[in-house]
């Protein structure tokens, strides 16, 4: 047997056997059809009040727009502001200037917001150029504490400040980006600065060439340490990765 989609079963004979309660066990096609109008009298009636009530709440939602629009519009075609700020009365061309002095306000905030953020950049900037400042005065007096113990002996200082410097420029280039600049900076403009100051007060000879040798030697031992400090092992303290710029004839013990 075939069940069709009316919940009918279609026997051998060509006869329909209702499945349905209430609907005779045999009959016709038309029999099985005017049954089922019989099972479903307010089917039509109620497709037709679905219908209505559709239809009722599109003008209902029809009207709802009108009279917010008129509400909005107000008497004699004036529009009331709904922000603070703009006037509660106004023609089509008020709402055009409000909207553009809108926009130039909002113009105003994103430059000030900018220039906020560009100020915090200058800020943090200014911090780590202190930061690298301070890591090269302390190197610095490291440096000078090393001397102070190798003045009395036999080894000499010489190639001790080119540890000082490249471990220095290695911490100063672990701040990051504005780290290394300042790196840069402050490696070019010291040894511009001795080397002019070399010039004009020691009255020896060629002392200036000497003192250009060691200052391209001093900006080497520099970059080896920024080098360091951007690529190295960063588990890795900065007089470990520097060792090397230790003189070799001059025992560590003299390090600070």
């Amino acid at each position: 047997m075939k069940q069709s989609q009316q919940f009918w079963i279609q026997g051998e004979d060509g006869k329909l056997e209702g499945s349905l309660p209430d609907v005779p066990k045999k009959g016709g096609a038309h029999e099985a059809v005017k049954t089922s109008k019989q099972l479903n009298p307010n089917l039509a009636k109620i497709r037709e009040n679905l219908k209505k009530h559709k239809n009722s709440v599109a003008l209902a939602s029809d009207k709802n727009t009108a009279v917010v629009a008129q509400a909005l519009k107000g008497e004699g075609g004036k529009m009331p502001g709904s922000t603070s700020g703009v006037s509660k009365k106004g023609n089509e061309g008020d709402a055009a200037k409000k909207n553009v002095q809108g926009s130039s306000f909002l113009e105003t905030l994103r430059k000030r917001i900018e220039l906020k953020r560009q100020n915090s950049l200058s800020l943090k900037a200014k911090e780590i150029v202190e930061k690298a400042y301070a890591i090269a005065k302390k190197e610095k007096e490291k440096m000078d504490v090393a001397y102070n113990r190798l003045k009395n002996t036999p080894y000499g200082n010489i190639g001790v400040d080119k540890y000082y410097h490249s471990v220095a420029h290695c911490k100063i280039a672990r701040l990051g980006y504005s780290g290394v600049i300042s790196s840069h900076a402050f490696g070019l403009g010291k040894e511009l600065f001795d080397v002019y100051k070399e010039h004009f007060t020691n009255p020896k000879p060629f002392s200036t060439l000497s003192k250009v040798k060691d200052s391209v030697e001093d900006m080497e031992a520099n970059e080896i340490g920024r080098q360091a400090g951007i690529g190295g092992d960063p588990s890795k303290s900065c007089e470990e990765l520097c060792k090397g710029q230790w003189p070799k004839s001059i025992p560590e013990e003299y390090k600070v």
